[in-house]
């Protein structure tokens, strides 16, 4: 099983939420973190983060 989520960013590019907390969250429940993707809007400058799971 899949799962899907998207991490805002601020302005600057740095993340908005504090991704780690949101990673080990989802480590403890047995997924893996199978992909991170930078998504931009605007050059140079992430938007939001595409992360993906698998349950392991």
């Amino acid at each position: 099983m899949y799962r899907y989520i998207s991490i805002k960013t601020k302005i600057s590019g740095e993340m908005k939420e504090d991704y780690a907390d949101i990673l080990n969250e989802y480590l403890r429940e047995g997924y893996e973190l199978v992909s991170m993707v930078p998504m931009y809007r605007r050059r140079y400058i992430p938007h939001h983060y595409d992360l993906i799971f698998k349950k392991m």
